[in-house]
């Protein structure tokens, strides 16, 4: 007589529930230790039973700790780079919302008169790291191209006057570039 294919559900009869729960635990156990002996990887089942007072576990209860508590730091490993993938997904999240906002009052889009204080100090920092993104650009730029014969070199300005007024020349360079 062949084995009938049975629904996998809830079986409500508690006495067929235990007499189920029995029968077919070894071969759990059994199946864990060929997928082993077949493959050379390690397996690890623990079951707790509502019909016994302890746990069963195979293999034996040492072996068994030491996959938990490597199963546990892998797990704590992931959860660790994906909290650092989700804090800069927000980060960025956040730089693309200022940039859409910095274009939209750029554009006349929204009048300056509804910015929040936050959305304010966002774009204010946001404008600092582009303006010392420029600057830094400015830098290797300067330094490593050399002057064209008969071209002028810029001075140094040095009065803080001067660098106020290259201050707010960038800015500007810097607010055309959204434009």
């Amino acid at each position: 007589m062949g084995k009938n294919k049975i629904d996998i559900k809830f079986i409500e009869n508690g006495y067929q529930r235990r007499r189920t729960f029995i029968r077919r635990k070894p071969c759990v156990f059994k199946k864990a230790s060929e997928l082993s002996k077949l493959c050379g990887g390690r397996s690890c089942v623990i079951i707790d039973s509502p019909y016994e007072p302890h746990l069963e576990m195979q293999p034996p209860k040492e072996k068994a700790i030491e996959m938990v508590r490597k199963a546990e730091e892998m797990l704590r490993q992931q959860a660790i780079e994906t909290q650092e993938g989700i804090t800069k997904l927000k980060q960025r999240n956040h730089e693309c919302e200022m940039a859409i906002l910095m274009r939209e009052y750029m554009t006349c889009q929204r009048s300056t008169s509804e910015i929040g204080s936050e959305e304010a100090r966002g774009l204010f920092r946001m404008a600092e790291e582009r303006l010392r993104a420029v600057q830094a650009r400015i830098v290797v730029l300067s330094s490593t191209t050399a002057p064209i014969p008969g071209q002028e070199i810029p001075r140094i300005r040095e009065s803080q006057e001067d660098v106020q007024e290259a201050s707010q020349e960038q800015q500007g360079l810097f607010l055309h570039q959204f434009l």
